[in-house]
């Protein structure tokens, strides 16, 4: 019983991980910071696999450092991690994490989906923290090219990302 779950959970982490390389680089161009559905991917990771997630996002982030083409606009490859979004990136994994023990603690959507910003606020923070840094931009131009044009979108995406998540547990619950 214990192999089998560990097996599932195994094979759950790949799966969505998986899920985040297919999600994430698809990208609207606008600016530069990409709109990309990956912060929908995390949410909805971090519903089903609750803190295990940060395991799927550090996989996602390995898998595109190696150069597989995962990232926003199907890039790849450490140059990305390296370059002025590349802090937004390794947000993923505290973001996912933070929205990860959202979803085991909070039964509600609305304090799920609030725990959620909470992670995106942090991912948020250390994205600036890198573009400033890799980019040399002031505080208000950074905040105008990587914050505030994706406030609401992100907001959208992270409801949407705890209602579907919330539904694939509820059917990987059933079907255990």
């Amino acid at each position: 019983m214990k192999k089998s779950k560990h097996l599932s959970g195994l094979v759950l982490t790949a799966v969505f991980s998986a899920l985040l390389c297919i999600i994430s680089p698809i990208t609207l161009p606008f600016g530069a910071v990409p709109f990309t559905l990956s912060v929908f991917a995390v949410c909805c990771v971090s519903t089903v696999l609750e803190k295990k997630s940060a395991f799927c996002a550090l996989l996602y982030i390995l898998i595109g450092a190696a150069g597989l083409p995962v990232f926003a606009g199907f890039a790849g490859g450490m140059g990305v991690l390296a370059g002025a979004t590349g802090g937004f990136i390794i947000g993923y994994i505290p973001f996912s994490l933070i929205a990860g023990l959202g979803a085991k603690k909070c039964k509600s959507f609305w304090a799920q989906t609030l725990v959620s910003l909470i992670g995106l606020v942090i991912c948020y923070i250390l994205g600036c923290i890198w573009y400033f840094a890799t980019t040399k931009s002031g505080l208000w131009q950074g905040l105008t090219v990587c914050v505030f044009p994706f406030i609401i979108p992100d907001i959208l995406k992270i409801a949407a990302g705890v209602l579907c998540g919330r539904k694939i547990k509820s059917i990987l619950q059933r079907s255990r």
